[in-house]
């Protein structure tokens, strides 16, 4: 017990306010024994640390990881482009019947030429381009000084309050591009759309224990990692049924103007439009929601900027699939999907307020991943 005199000389825990000894210190920031404990980082006992990691992958390591970068990174626009390939395929059956048996023994001697050189031609750019971006935009050094991330020793500067925090489990990337499956490392990004950047850290199992505890002491905000069964269901169900409405739109309006191939512009432009509502869906759903007001802002505010951009993002989408009827077609067909946007925009916009009514700004982290 202190004397009305006395003055208590101990730090206070950045984290709670108490005035006790501290048993961390990072960046010269004291944290407390409970705090430290809640946050997942007692099992390392005392620690003091600068909070400072030198990224050092080594060139071999380096190389092995920027040609896995360039392999992800090409098979997935490749496959992007042989899906899109399918769909207009389909749609050009659907406008032009032939047997089925003869569809697809076309089908199964063109898919193959058509994957192996789009694989090919992406490989072609995706792969330098891996190895570049690996020597030049991967960070080398991470710290933390006065509440900012400090990348390259100054190079970026990162306020904490404009940071999240990922710890991926299935493919971590940054900046430089993706790691080697199964690397666990935490991956630091920032929110602020006018300094867009993503960090890696922790590569040892002592600095990824520090970086986590320490995060989580900051409040910085954790992004779970979205789950690939919520991203198939959504992207799956946006292109089924993009794809049936464009159809039987397509249809219709074959019937009318007497063009068959109006199946083929309105089912292709429906399967984009509902690939595109299910890619936003499934970023509303796995998202963390201070994630989504710090980058899409307050959902309470109908956002007419953001609107208008997705609108003539449709009307660019429905152009380009209508134009191979003709002009007046494409144009018509740009502002009937300018139109879809903006209910899509809308739809999307609601389904993110609904999630601010239920869900906790912060902490909205996975209580398994802080433990």
């Amino acid at each position: 017990m202190m004397n009305g005199d006395e003055l208590d000389t101990r730090q206070a825990c950045v984290s709670c306010g108490a005035a006790v000894e501290p048993f961390w210190v990072l960046a010269d920031r004291p944290y407390c024994r409970e705090c430290v404990t809640r946050a997942g980082g007692a099992e390392l006992g005392q620690v003091i640390h600068p909070l400072v990691e030198n990224v050092q992958l080594g060139c071999g390591m380096a190389i092995v990881t920027a040609l896995w970068s360039g392999l992800v990174l090409t098979l997935t626009m490749s496959g992007v482009l042989v899906l899109m390939f399918l769909a207009i395929n389909f749609f050009g059956f659907m406008a032009r019947p032939v047997p089925l048996q003869q569809f697809g023994e076309q089908l199964a001697r063109v898919l193959p030429l058509f994957g192996g050189f789009t694989f090919a031609f992406i490989g072609v750019i995706g792969f330098p381009l891996s190895l570049f971006s690996r020597q030049t935009k991967s960070a080398s050094q991470l710290s933390i000084s006065e509440g900012s991330l400090i990348v390259n020793n100054r190079f970026v500067v990162l306020p904490l309050s404009e940071c999240a925090w990922a710890t991926p489990q299935t493919l971590a990337a940054d900046d430089g591009g993706c790691y080697l499956p199964k690397t666990r490392v935490i991956v630091i990004s920032s929110t602020n759309p006018k300094s867009p950047g993503n960090y890696a850290c922790g590569f040892t199992d002592e600095t990824y224990r520090i970086w986590k505890t320490f995060l989580t002491l900051e409040r910085v905000p954790f992004k779970a990692p979205g789950s690939p069964k919520v991203w198939c269901i959504w992207l799956a169900g946006g292109a089924s049924i993009g794809s049936l409405l464009g159809s039987l739109v397509g249809f219709g309006a074959g019937e009318l103007i007497g063009k068959p191939a109006a199946v083929i512009a309105f089912g292709f432009a429906g399967f984009l439009d509902g690939v595109l509502w299910g890619v936003l869906r499934a970023m509303v759903a796995t998202t963390s929601t201070e994630i989504l007001r710090r980058s899409l802002g307050d959902p309470a505010t109908f956002n007419w900027r953001q609107a208008t951009l997705t609108a003539l993002a449709g009307f660019a989408l429905g152009f380009k699939s209508g134009a191979m009827l003709g002009f007046t077609a494409g144009v018509v067909t740009g502002l009937l999907n300018s139109v879809i946007g903006l209910l899509l925009y809308w739809n999307v916009s609601r389904a993110m307020a609904d999630r601010f009514q239920t869900t906790q700004a912060f902490p909205d982290t996975d209580s398994a991943e802080l433990r």
